[in-house]
Formats: structure tokens, C-alpha cells, sequence
């Protein structure tokens, strides 16, 4: 049996379409995908930016460059004197505040000291702040110690500096939220109690 050519030209013209829909559709489609994910990427690294030292109409000044944020501590900030930066002075515990001590820098501890200190310690330093009251009702937490009066006074001020900036018992480490000149501010203030 003999097949048409008009029947085979037609098979011949199917058979040929659908190898090359095999062929091409696939990397076609391949080829989308890869494109869609380069754009993503591009995108990525493509996007608005403002470059160092470059103009920028965004903020009045033109400037790229912010100020920088009040009570923020930079890395390696303060270390030029070893008795700000940790408390000591050859190897002892400063026995003072190594800072001038003025009305407002102790109003700034009073401030700072509401921020990080009060939850446990309470307003006054009595280790009855609402943290502190709730986990002694709850756990087996240990209160604060009371800070005020002869108890901050029995060891020397550089040992309590160092204390706010490493932590102690169940006191987080704070040298990477205060600054320095803020704990030790915080300390004016806690002796002012």
C-alpha cells in the first residue's frame, strides 16, 4: 500500500513543526527563566543609590552623608584613654569619675539611667524595678542589688563602670548600646541617689 505524497508531504511538514517545537519551546523557556532571574539580579545591584561624597538633592545640605545619631557608640571610640574606655588606670580601678562632672552631664545619666537601668533597679536604685518585681513573683530570679547610698561606694567606681560595660550575674553587657561617656555619666547620676 502506497501512501499518498500529498498525505506524506503533510506528515513530513507535522513531523518536522513538532521537532522543532521540541527544540526550540524548551530553550525558549529556559532561556525566559534565566532572563527573569538576571533581571532580579541586576535589579539588586542596578538600584538607586547615592555614592560617598556625592551630591544629593534629597536633603537640603546635599549631602549623601548624615550626621551622626546622638547616643550612638562607634567601634573602638573613647579608646585613646584606657580609664574612660574601661575603668582602669595602670591596672586599678579608677577610685574616680574621669570625666568633669557637671549638673547636666549627670541630668544625661539620669536620663540614660531611666533608659537602661530603671527596669530592674528602680528609679531610685533599690532593685525594685517592675522587671525585677515581676520575675521575683514568677521565678527564682534574684533581685537587683540596691545601688544607692554605702552599697555603690564599697568598691571603687571603675569597678562599677566595668560592670555596666561586661555585665554580671543576670546584668547584660551595655558597651554596645552606651557609649562610654554615658556610663560613666550613668554612675554620677547613681551616686547622686
Amino acid at each position: 500500500m502506497k501512501i499518498p505524497i500529498i498525505i506524506s508531504l503533510i506528515l513530513a511538514i507535522l513531523i518536522a513543526i513538532a521537532v522543532v517545537t521540541l527544540l526550540v519551546l524548551p530553550k525558549k523557556a529556559i532561556t525566559e527563566a534565566e532572563q527573569l532571574e538576571f533581571d532580579i539580579i541586576k535589579a539588586l545591584s542596578d538600584q538607586s543609590k547615592v555614592k560617598a561624597q556625592s551630591q544629593n538633592e534629597f536633603f537640603e545640605d546635599n549631602l549623601p552623608e548624615r550626621p551622626r545619631i546622638a547616643g550612638t557608640v562607634a567601634r573602638g571610640e573613647w579608646s585613646a584613654n584606657p580609664m574612660i574606655l574601661n575603668g582602669t588606670l595602670n591596672g586599678q580601678w579608677a577610685a574616680v569619675i574621669p570625666i568633669k562632672i557637671t549638673p547636666s552631664f549627670t541630668e544625661q545619666g539620669k536620663k540614660q539611667y531611666a533608659v537602661f537601668c530603671a527596669s530592674c533597679h528602680g528609679d531610685l536604685g533599690e532593685g525594685d524595678g517592675p522587671v525585677a518585681l515581676h520575675t521575683r513573683k514568677n521565678s527564682s530570679f534574684d533581685s537587683p542589688p540596691s545601688i544607692t547610698g554605702k552599697s555603690i561606694t564599697q568598691k571603687p567606681v571603675g569597678y562599677y563602670f566595668n560592670l555596666i560595660s561586661k555585665g554580671g550575674a543576670k546584668m547584660p553587657a551595655f558597651s554596645g548600646k552606651i557609649s562610654p561617656q554615658d556610663r560613666w555619666a550613668i554612675l554620677s547620676y547613681i551616686k547622686s541617689l
